[in-house]
């Protein structure tokens, strides 16, 4: 009888013992060659590239104001962590570089040629973070440059001893004034209108606001509410507002006119004052601001901003050329005193459930302030009262 003992595979053929041997022994010599070669290999994984210097550059220009700011710094890559160039300046800036602004007509024809100053006392600085302020800079133009609207810019920077030279263009944002109303060429607010040569402020009818920027894509609003509070028992009285964001208003390509519509201006005054038996108020104005931008710095914004997603990463947006950040345009207008109408007025003061809030107005016939609770229930004669 056959004493060898036998071993099956998957395929369920007998093989004779010897024969698994032979073939574990070889495949265990293998093995053994495998982890000694590996073992006398370096296994220290460099993630590190070669080292690299990068420019980094922030300008939004804006038409309205008399000086134009750009921060110009420089970012890294090498061995040490990030923190250990917090407290050096040569980490954050360059030694030495050539800045300006370059002015080209609508037929990209050059006009002018700015230089940016190098500036290390004008801004506010931050003394609470963590880079140092020691050698801080930044640049600008004089106050003698005033941006044309018409025009387009490029920011064009030489670093001493570094190629290439760093570069973006921008356009600026322009609104066609048709009315005759206001500033000519910037960001127009259409509603409520300002009165031209007029003392009066502008009124606000509770619908709407509008505004105009024909090279704006998006716009970010906000008005303020504010009012007196008068205590009865102290006689004191106090300032008060509060802030209604509007959030993201993309154009709607119908001569890029903005207006954000709504009906819940009593709402958000309802939503924000709390009830108190114990005052009195009184309106005193609105304050209406409205910022855009074009573009460009929209898309980067969006790209930016922090993601609740599973996917964390981005993709990286710069229209720096040779370099890393934002060279784009903005501007803003606001209209810092907008009243209410009469009958806007007399519905803050008499509606449910504003009437508990205790906004007085005052009676035209006999000079009376009055509130919720003593308004007659017609409104004729009834004049808002502010202060």
């Amino acid at each position: 009888m056959n004493n060898k003992y036998t071993i099956f595979s998957f395929s369920l053929h007998p093989i004779p013992f010897y024969n698994f041997m032979r073939k574990f022994i070889s495949l265990s010599l293998l093995s053994g060659g495998l982890l000694g070669l590996l073992a006398s290999c370096d296994n220290e994984l460099d993630i590190n590239a070669d080292y690299e210097e990068i420019a980094v550059v922030y300008g939004l220009l804006d038409p309205k104001l008399d000086t134009q700011w750009v921060r110009i710094e420089r970012g890294w890559l090498g061995t040490m962590p990030a923190s250990a160039s917090f407290d050096q300046p040569d980490s954050l800036y360059y030694a030495s570089l050539t800045a300006e602004l370059i002015e080209y007509d609508a037929s990209n024809v050059e006009v002018a040629r700015v230089p940016l100053i190098r500036d290390e006392n004008a801004r506010q600085r931050n003394d609470n973070g963590p880079f140092t302020q020691n050698a801080y800079r930044i640049y600008r133009t004089d106050g003698s440059f005033s941006i044309n609207p018409r025009n387009s810019y490029e920011v064009r920077i030489e670093r001493e001893g570094i190629e290439p030279i760093v570069r973006s263009t921008t356009g600026i944002i322009l609104a066609e004034n048709t009315s005759g109303a206001g500033e000519e060429d910037v960001l127009d607010i259409r509603t409520p209108r300002r009165i031209p040569n007029s003392p009066q402020p502008p009124t606000f009818n509770g619908d709407f606001f509008e505004w105009e920027a024909n090279t704006g894509y998006s716009a970010e609003g906000f008005y303020e509410f504010h009012y007196t509070e008068l205590d009865l028992t102290t006689r004191e009285k106090t300032q008060k507002f509060f802030v209604k964001e509007f959030g993201k208003i993309i154009s709607e390509e119908r001569n890029n006119r903005y207006e954000y519509r709504f009906n819940t201006l009593y709402a958000d005054i309802a939503n924000n004052i709390e009830e108190n038996d114990n005052v009195v108020r009184f309106f005193r104005r609105l304050k209406f601001k409205v910022t855009v931008a074009d573009r460009t710095l929209d898309t980067y914004v969006e790209l930016n901003v922090p993601t609740t997603s599973i996917i964390q990463s981005r993709p990286e947006f710069t229209n720096i050329e040779n370099g890393i950040g934002i060279f784009s345009s903005r501007t803003s207008a606001q209209i810092d005193s907008i009243v209410l109408t009469s009958s806007n007025y007399t519905t803050l003061a008499k509606s449910d459930p504003l009437c508990a809030l205790r906004f007085a107005i005052i009676k035209a016939a006999t000079g009376d302030t009055v509130i919720c609770d003593f308004i007659a229930n017609s409104s004729n004669g009834e004049q808002p009262y502010t202060q």
